[in-house]
């Protein structure tokens, strides 16, 4: 068997007649042959044969495994041998996790304080922000000038999430106001004042 499959790899008119005539993914032709992925990519590059794009890939190895919808997850299932699937399996066979191993999988990764990555006052700039955009409701209306404000790609409801004392203290409701990109930007210059006036 191992001499048959030297042989094939060495073979160029195989690999060609697989992969261009016969139309099959090099993933089904490394599983034919037992051999890594990779080394039939390179071995069909160096006989200058211009690969297949992603969709082009995804769209034959959907059609090899027609019960196989094509995501992220199931590519790699796809790859991946039965062998190797079942060895995976075995080795989280019998694992014993500890109470609290337990408790954080059933809560998940955790927001704000319940985050192990947290930061609290030391977290940037966008961080605050981030935070601020997602919890706290925008109304669209500019608090300092009035104006109504459109969307636009980047901002869903065209008002910003300005801070008053620019310590960007999240807890403190009253040092933020909703404004337009306008105001804000003049804000913070110091151009202007609550209100629009100096």
């Amino acid at each position: 068997m191992v001499y048959l499959v030297v042989q094939r790899i060495y073979d160029n008119e195989y690999l060609v007649k697989r992969y261009l005539v016969d139309k099959v993914s090099t993933h089904k032709i490394s599983a034919e042959l037992g051999l890594c992925n990779s080394t039939i990519r390179n071995k069909l590059k160096k006989l200058g044969i211009v690969l297949r794009g992603w969709s082009q890939a995804q769209l034959l190895i959907e059609h090899e495994n027609p019960i196989v919808k094509m995501g992220y997850t199931n590519w790699y299932r796809v790859t991946q041998s039965e062998d190797a699937r079942k060895k995976r399996s075995r080795s989280h066979t019998g694992k014993v996790f500890s109470e609290e191993r337990k408790q954080n999988i059933g809560r998940g990764v955790g927001s704000g304080s319940n985050n192990k990555g947290w930061l609290g006052d030391k977290a940037k700039y966008s961080a605050k922000h981030a935070t601020v955009n997602k919890y706290w409701t925008k109304t669209g209306i500019c608090q300092n000038c009035g104006k109504v404000c459109r969307s636009s790609r980047s901002n869903k409801v065209g008002t910003e999430w300005a801070n008053l004392d620019h310590k960007y203290n999240r807890d403190d409701r009253m040092s933020w106001m909703e404004m337009c990109h306008r105001c804000n930007l003049l804000y913070d210059k110091g151009k202007i004042g609550l209100g629009g006036g100096k």
